[in-house]
């Protein structure tokens, strides 16, 4: 492996025009911390500059740690992961009685996001909001998304329970438990669980949205903890980086359970371990997680066949920090840029096949009902996924790909025996379809009401605007239009399935929830 390069903090030198809010940046060679900066300020308002001591909030990739709890907390037999998770939270309906605490770790439960139930019911990211509202608000279901093990779905409900399951189990909250057994001993003195607000943290970084229209604040008082709310520093995670190798905390069995896939009642792995996206960066075993929560970015990549990781914390919430560290890598590592993602040979394949079309703009439906969009103007091609919009990009093999929160997605159009236009998403081992649809054309004013369900607190109001509806969706305004035969859609691809007098809402985390009008049509 060449020498660590210099040129690291060229990387970062947009963060250090002006008074805005940056990043702080770790390297990791053969277990010692090459490169460790600053660049930006963590707070603007008192003239804080970011350093390799600056706390932050990791969000998501705090699930690593719950993920090292729990499997301390099995091997000294207070619980099995095999164990049902109405064991520990009795307090879930029946539907939860096949869901084990390997299926939460893995994220293969199948149960609803707690978190769009929360904004759904009326809740924004900046008011508080506490762990018995989000265990209500997942106790309120009448059944789950799908069935345990059948597929892999990110879910944030997974980590929050196993949270509570570690807590009913040690009888230590989480923020005690990982103090006591992974922080303290590990000497993380500036790391914590953040588990009730204010924090109190003198070093923590504040979060900033950065837009156009300028630079504010952006925090959430969310105070659940599991699948986020470690907040930590670069000179810490350096030290939890060294006990994968060499562990002080734990065991090597414990370590190889954070690094062993889940795997799908079919038997198929799904990528994801103990809180760890497992995957490839060409030849290299890689392993990740990357984490956003208001206007906090982080990620945590590691090639453990190389003895290097990166760190990359952020205090504004425009900050790709999967890319930033994925280019960093590739500095270290000397890597081309094509070894970032490699398409499985099924792709390859439609590639070069005769069935291979160009990617065109238009609205594409997936298997279980979710949406993309394609959307091209003056900058080219891009792709409205989830809640955000990411530009499509060629590669020099002919396909395309997009980074979206965190990962790397490469993307083929090709025809399909009814000739419509089909687009494959690959996500590492994961292949998606999604088919062209041509919109129906109802009357969309007949929908327009008040809705309400009987799984979730608040309403919704679909308006008449012209030739669309609108609403107010998981915290946002969003417009709704036609998407397949007795569907409406977001640009975003939340998606209406309407009944008589009903709808069935079915976003990212969440599919199923029946809403039903309650007064006239207006």
């Amino acid at each position: 492996m060449p020498a660590p390069s210099d040129n690291t903090g060229s990387m970062f030198e947009r963060f250090q025009c002006g008074m805005q809010p940056g990043c702080a940046v770790g390297v990791i060679h053969n277990g010692e911390l090459v490169h460790a900066a600053g660049y930006g300020f963590a707070d603007i308002e008192r003239g804080t500059r970011i350093d390799a001591d600056t706390v932050f909030n990791i969000a998501s990739t705090s699930k690593q740690f719950t993920a090292f709890a729990l499997l301390l907390l099995a091997r000294d037999g207070r619980l099995a992961l095999d164990d049902c998770v109405r064991k520990f939270v009795p307090e879930l309906p029946p539907y939860a009685d096949a869901v084990t605490l390997r299926h939460l770790m893995h994220h293969t439960g199948g149960l609803r996001s707690y978190i769009e139930l929360l904004l759904l019911g009326g809740r924004t990211f900046t008011e508080r909001t506490t762990r018995h509202e989000a265990l209500a608000a997942v106790v309120r279901q009448r059944g789950a998304d799908d069935e345990p093990g059948r597929a892999f779905a990110y879910s944030n409900t997974g980590y929050f329970l196993m949270s509570l399951i570690i807590e009913r189990a040690s009888r230590q909250s989480l923020k005690d438990f990982s103090h006591a057994n992974i922080f303290s001993p590990l000497g993380m003195t500036s790391t914590s669980v953040v588990d009730r607000y204010p924090v109190g943290i003198a070093q923590l970084a504040r979060g900033y949205s950065v837009s156009e229209a300028g630079t504010s604040i952006a925090e959430s008082a969310w105070e659940q903890t599991g699948d986020g709310q470690v907040h930590t520093t670069v000179r810490d995670l350096a030290l939890w980086d060294a006990n994968f190798y060499a562990p002080r905390v734990g065991d090597r069995t414990i370590i190889d359970a954070m690094l062993r896939s889940g795997v799908l009642n079919d038997g198929h792995a799904v990528g994801y371990g103990g809180g760890l996206f497992l995957s490839r960066r060409g030849a290299l075993a890689a392993v990740s997680h990357g984490g956003g929560w208001a206007g906090y970015r982080s990620e945590l990549l590691r090639f453990p066949e190389r003895h290097l990781s990166v760190i990359v914390l952020s205090n504004r919430d425009d900050t790709d920090a999967c890319a930033l560290a994925e280019k960093v890598a590739a500095l270290h590592l000397d890597l081309p840029e094509d070894a970032q993602a490699q398409p499985l040979p099924h792709l390859i394949a439609l590639r070069a096949g005769a069935d291979y079309r160009p990617v065109q703009a238009g609205t594409y439906r997936g298997e279980f009902g979710q949406y993309l969009r394609i959307l091209q103007d003056e900058q080219g091609l891009s792709i409205a996924w989830g809640d955000g919009r990411y530009a499509l990009t060629a590669r020099a093999d002919g396909l395309l790909q997009f980074h979206a929160g965190g990962d790397a997605f490469i993307a083929v159009g090709h025809a399909a025996p009814d000739e419509r236009l089909h687009l494959s998403v690959q996500l590492d081992d994961e292949v998606a379809d999604y088919v062209a649809i041509e919109a129906w054309a109802p009357d969309l004013a007949h929908y327009a009401g008040r809705y309400t369900s009987e799984e979730c607190d608040g309403h919704i109001e679909l308006r008449a605007e012209g030739e669309h509806l609108a609403a107010n969706l998981l915290g946002k305004e969003r417009r709704l239009r036609t998407g397949a035969e007795g569907e409406l859609v977001t640009d975003e691809g939340i998606a209406l399935r309407v009944v008589a007098g009903a709808f069935i809402f079915a976003s990212w985390g969440l599919r199923g929830l029946e809403y039903r009008r309650q007064s006239p049509r207006m």
